[in-house]
C-alpha cells in the first residue's frame, strides 16, 4: 500500500507468518517468499487464500494485481506491484538498524522481529526501544458482551476475558493473538535487554470505535473510512461499536507521545 501510494522514502520488506520449509528447516529470511504464496493452516503448504483470490491472466500472482480485490475497492494508480521483486523484511530491518538508532514498532507476532535479534546480536545497540502492541495484564475484553439493554437477538460470546483469543476461548481465555502466534519469539523479544514499551489489551481496549466515531467516517467516504465501514458491516455481531479498537493506531499514539517528551 506504501508503495501504491508514492511512499518510496518508507523501506518496505517482505515477510512472513512462518518461515519453516516443509522439512522444518527454518531459513535465514524469514521463509523468503515462500510462506505468502504457498502457505497453509501452519507454517508450510499450500496457500490458505488461494480458494478467495481471483486468478490474473498471468497467474495467481499476476504481476499489475488488476484482477484481484483491489480494482474493486481501491483506488487505481499507474504504478504497478511486481511480485518477487522486493527485498526481504530481515534484509530490511538490517539495512535500517545498521544505520543508526531505531525504534521498533511491533503490532502483530514477533517472529520476523525475534529472528533478527537471533541473527544479528551486534546490532541490538542500535536500537533504542520496542514499543509492543500485545498481551493482556489486567484487561478485560468487552469482545462478545451483550451490553445491559440488550435484544434477544444478543448472543453472549467471549465476554470480559484477560484475552482476545475469539476463535479458541473456551478453552484458553488469558491468551493474547500476538503473543499467541508465537510465544517463543515473544519471549526473545521481551528478554533480549533491549527497553520495551507494553501496551496491552489493557489499554487498546478503553478506546472503542464508538458510533458517533463510525457516523464522522461516514461523511468522507473515501478508502480509509470505507475501509473501517466494511468492517464494521462485516462484524459477526451487532455490537461493533462496543467490541471493535483501533490498537495499532492506539499503540502508535502512545509511542509519539513518550517520543515527543
Amino acid at each position: 500500500m506504501l508503495y501504491m501510494m508514492g511512499r518510496d522514502d518508507v523501506a518496505v520488506g517482505v515477510g512472513s507468518g512462518g518461515g519453516l520449509l516443509p522439512n522444518d528447516t527454518i531459513l535465514p529470511d524469514v521463509g523468503g517468499y515462500l510462506p505468502i504464496i504457498d502457505q497453509g493452516n501452519d507454517t508450510a503448504g499450500y496457500c490458505r487464500y488461494r480458494q478467495a483470490i481471483p486468478v490474473g491472466p498471468g497467474g495467481r500472482l499476476d504481476i499489475d494485481s488488476n484482477f484481484g480485490f483491489r480494482k474493486s475497492f481501491l483506488p487505481q494508480e499507474k504504478r504497478h506491484y511486481s511480485p518477487l521483486r522486493q527485498p526481504t523484511v530481515q534484509q530490511v530491518m538490517i539495512n535500517t538498524i545498521s544505520s543508526g538508532p531505531t525504534v521498533v514498532f511491533l503490532i502483530a507476532s514477533h517472529t520476523n522481529f525475534a529472528l533478527f535479534l537471533l541473527s544479528n546480536p551486534h546490532l541490538k545497540r542500535n536500537i533504542e526501544r520496542i514499543y509492543i502492541m500485545g498481551g493482556g495484564v489486567r484487561s478485560k475484553n468487552p469482545t462478545g458482551c451483550c451490553p445491559k439493554n440488550f435484544s434477544p437477538s444478543c448472543q453472549p460470546q467471549q465476554c470480559g476475558d484477560i484475552g482476545n483469543l475469539f476463535t479458541d476461548y473456551t478453552s484458553n481465555p488469558y491468551a493474547e493473538f500476538n503473543f499467541f502466534m508465537n510465544p517463543f519469539a515473544a519471549y526473545q523479544v521481551i528478554h533480549s535487554g533491549i527497553p520495551v514499551t507494553l501496551v496491552p489489551l489493557d489499554a487498546t481496549n478503553t478506546i472503542p470505535v464508538t458510533e458517533k466515531f463510525i457516523e464522522t467516517f461516514q461523511k468522507n467516504q473515501h478508502t480509509y473510512e470505507a475501509s473501517l465501514k466494511m468492517a464494521r458491516d462485516t462484524w459477526f455481531d451487532d455490537q461493533f461499536n462496543t467490541s471493535y479498537f483501533m490498537r495499532e493506531s492506539f499503540m502508535s499514539g502512545v509511542a509519539a507521545s513518550i517520543m515527543r517528551k
